[in-house]
């Protein structure tokens, strides 16, 4: 789910996209201009002008003009991967559309400004589960296997910071999300755990997850 910069709640199903107004609760699901009216959305993304871009399974990236109202495809000069999964995706400051395509893992960059784009393949056997850009040098990939940089000047995978590479539990596990929560901390979660990263020590620290009451109920018979 997504809540948009005007309030409206945007929620992603396997049978599409839905738009919720919390002003008079109404629930508006979204067809494709092409006519199809179900798709698998994997993720969300608003932009600066405040556009959605879509993630789906198995179409691609979907744009939603919030001008005109209309969702379309979107054919990025990605070659055979525009139809294939896009898992999830994240847009920066700099209006770099990022995506994590599956089924052919690669990581893709398309400018929403300048419409430039790149596609950078990563090894076949990795399933990507997030993106988050860290620092003004890294994309960070979430992947089954633990997390991935990418160099951004660079154009290829480098090295997490150490005590990222030498945290099991980092380093082999699934990873769901890394969120940046302020300017200085990560939030990570995985199949073990949810993490704190400090950028400035680089020191990890687990979140402790504290148990809900137990409410104690009776109940009568029925006669």
């Amino acid at each position: 789910m997504h809540l948009d910069k005007t309030g409206n709640l945007w929620i992603a199903t396997s049978r599409g996209l839905s738009k919720y107004d919390l002003t008079i609760d109404k629930i508006t699901p979204y067809t494709i201009s092409n006519g199809q009216d179900e798709y698998f959305v994997t993720d969300l993304a608003e932009d600066s002008t405040g556009n959605l871009w879509i993630a789906t399974y198995s179409n691609g990236i979907l744009k939603l003009n919030r001008t005109t109202d209309i969702l379309s495809p979107m054919p990025l000069p990605f070659g055979n991967r525009a139809s294939q999964r896009a898992h999830t995706l994240f847009i920066d400051d700099l209006q770099n559309l990022w995506i994590g395509y599956s089924t052919g893992s690669a990581l893709g960059r398309y400018n929403i400004d300048d419409q430039t784009a790149e596609l950078y393949a990563l090894p076949d056997y990795i399933e990507i589960n997030c993106l988050s850009k860290f620092g003004d040098s890294q994309i960070w990939i979430g992947t089954d296997q633990g997390i991935l940089a990418y160099s951004i000047k660079g154009r290829k995978l480098t090295s997490v910071p150490p005590s990222i590479r030498k945290h099991p539990e980092l380093s082999a596990a699934k990873i769901n999300s890394i969120k940046l929560i302020d300017k200085n901390n990560y939030l990570i979660t995985s199949t073990h755990y949810a993490y704190k990263y400090c950028i400035s020590t680089g020191e990890i620290a687990v979140i402790p997850v504290k148990s809900e009451k137990t409410i104690k109920t009776t109940t009568s018979p029925v006669h």
